[in-house]
């Protein structure tokens, strides 16, 4: 099962690093883009150095609101 980061608000790589102990390099944004810039709010992030089909699948459905 996939670990998934949802924020509240917006978050640079920093904070995450301090406040939660989650690097950069272990978070997959939405449409699979790898080592985003900084967490938007209310968007869903995968934790793991390699997240598979299914779990960059499940995200896409939270992305889109389970629309999909």
């Amino acid at each position: 099962m996939p670990e998934i980061l949802l924020c509240n608000r917006q978050f640079g790589l920093n904070s995450i690093e301090s406040q939660c102990g989650v690097s950069a390099s272990e978070i997959t944004g939405f449409g699979c883009t790898a080592n985003p810039t900084s967490l938007l709010p209310y968007q869903p992030y995968l934790l793991g150095a390699a997240p598979s089909y299914y779990d960059r699948n499940v995200m896409t459905q939270l992305g889109a609101g389970g629309n999909v």
